[in-house]
């Protein structure tokens, strides 16, 4: 899940699979994420080995069987208030190990959520879908998460951790904050799916600011 005000110009979604054995046809019911599961993973980035199982269920499940052969779930200690990533390339999805102490239901949902990412493109390979556009809501729907949003509101961030940097939407003068320098040509999401069909426009790229501007200017 990109937490997302924004989505980036030059994304792109590809997937180069292999032609999926027709086992996969038949439907794997998912195994259950332990409701033991509160330890916070190792401090370096791996494999969830049971997640992983997990997600390919549920895209086997949608039938979408080439996730389903092929997506890795990992735990991934860099990510700071991003609760989840999806990376169609290598069909994989990095998860915020912040999420486990919020609970088993916190952590299926940012699973589900990215996983949509991967199903959406799978299903559209023949062509460029926006990131958070129907295509990706239908996956949502699919993946037993209707009405998902594109950002999150979980309380990933370090309550010492002060914004370094702000961007600004010309136009509807949206404010984000961030610890990182927001990618060249980033826009603003919400313009761009409320006055582009949720395609890139150039008119709502974000402007640099200071970073203690108001959030209404």
């Amino acid at each position: 899940m990109t937490t997302s005000h924004f989505f980036f110009a030059d994304m792109q979604f590809s997937l180069n699979f292999d032609v999926v054995d027709d086992a996969f046809e038949e439907k794997r019911e998912p195994e259950a994420l332990p409701e033991s599961r509160r330890v916070l993973p190792r401090r370096r980035l791996h494999c969830d080995p049971v997640l992983s199982e997990r997600a390919r269920g549920l895209a086997c499940d949608v039938r979408s069987y080439r996730v389903g052969s092929r997506v890795t779930v990992w735990w991934n200690p860099r990510l700071k208030t991003t609760a989840g990533t999806a990376d169609s390339q290598r069909c994989r999805i990095d998860l915020n190990p912040k999420l486990i102490p919020l609970g088993v239901p916190a952590v299926n949902q940012i699973l589900r959520h990215e996983l949509a990412h991967l199903v959406a493109v799978d299903r559209h390979r023949d062509r460029h879908i926006s990131p958070h556009g129907f295509e990706w809501k239908r996956a949502c729907d699919d993946l037993g998460i209707p009405g998902e949003r594109a950002s999150h509101s979980l309380p990933l961030a370090s309550p010492e951790a002060a914004p370094r940097y702000a961007y600004r939407c010309p136009h509807c003068r949206l404010v984000v904050r961030r610890q990182r320098r927001m990618s060249r040509g980033s826009a603003c999401l919400e313009c761009c799916e409320q006055y582009s069909d949720g395609d890139y426009n150039e008119d709502f790229v974000f402007e640099r600011v200071a970073a203690t501007i108001g959030d209404s200017i």
